[in-house]
Formats: structure tokens, sequence, C-alpha cells
């Protein structure tokens, strides 16, 4: 894959992730430690002692770290139950819901604005321009999406001139007008 920065979160559920972090939803156990939930395609990257933050609905923040990940995956939900031991005297209650990250470490990845990648009938497209200002609609393997960034796992190289914002516009073959920068909602040029 080509590798370009930024690094991208992992990112699991509807649950708000941060950099370097698997996000996740969970409930807080009897144990003294919170049952989590995180995608199946996320649950490869995390192991056993790595940090574990979670947020409490009333916005305080405990750290824990993970004591065990499930070998298998729920068959409804594709989810991977992930266990976090909390320290002791922790402010989590028993049944208590929170938002969670799990650092499980920063990669390179070439990414590009969530704008520029297009969905149309099922698949992810870009669309790129060629030396004549003519575009090429080129099916796409994303990768990990957020903070307005999506990863680009395969279709294009680094080096592609990519249609940013408007693409849901265009048609292949059709010819565009570079511009430097977009015009701002107020009208002002550039």
């Amino acid at each position: 894959m080509a590798l370009s920065p930024p690094a991208l979160p992992r990112s699991a559920q509807s649950c708000k992730p941060a950099p370097n972090y698997s996000a996740w939803c969970a409930n807080t156990n009897s144990n003294g430690g919170q049952k989590s939930e995180v995608s199946g395609r996320d649950a490869s990257t995390i192991q056993t002692g790595q940090a574990a933050r979670l947020t409490l609905p009333n916005g305080e923040s405990v750290t824990g770290t993970v004591r065990l990940v499930a070998p298998t995956l729920d068959p409804n939900t594709r989810n991977a139950t992930v266990y976090i031991s909390l320290p002791n005297g922790s402010p989590a209650k028993t049944g208590m819901f929170a938002e969670g990250e799990i650092l499980t470490g920063a990669t390179k990845a070439m990414t590009l604005p969530q704008a520029a990648v297009i969905l149309r009938d099922g698949n992810h497209y870009v669309f790129e321009v060629s030396d004549d200002n003519r575009v090429q609609q080129r099916l796409v393997k994303i990768g990990r999406t957020a903070q307005g960034q999506t990863e680009i796992r395969d279709g294009i190289n680094a080096s592609a001139r990519v249609v940013m914002t408007g693409g849901g516009f265009l048609n292949d073959g059709d010819t565009v007008q570079i511009v430097d920068k977009p015009v701002s909602s107020t009208g002002d040029k550039p």
C-alpha cells in the first residue's frame, strides 16, 4: 500500500475515535472492569496490556488496560468482546455505559478528504484528473475514516491528481477546470 501521512485512528461502532486509538462503547461490569465491543476489523489490532481510556457519561476519564480479547466474534454483530481492567476506586459504576479508546499504535496511510471519495452503486470511487483535465472514475478500496480523511488502500497511486470536491456531480470523461483553492461559501475569491 502506498503510504503518506497523516496517521488515522481505527474506529468501531458509533463511538468517537481519537488519533491512534480504537474506539468502542462499553458497559461496566461487577468485576471491577469494563466489557467492551469493538468491530471485528479492529479486534486484530488490540492486544492484552494496551492502554485504554474511558470517558464516562459525566465527561470524567478513567484509564485502564486491556485484560482479555475474546477469541471469537459475535455471529450477529461481527463484534469482538474486549475486557478492560480498571483501577480500584474507579468512578465507573456497574451497569454504566461509557465511550472508550484503546491505544493501538499509529500507522501511516495514504488519505484523501472524505469529500473526494464518492459512493456509487455500493462502491467507492475517486476522480483522477488527466493531463488534458478530463476525469477518470477510479474504483478504490478504502480503509479507516476519521477527522475528515479517508484512507485509500488501493486503486490510485500517491502522485495522482484527484478531484477534491464536487466529484458527485461528475461522470467519467468530463472535463474539469483546475483551481488552486476553492471559492469560500461567502463568495470570496482566493
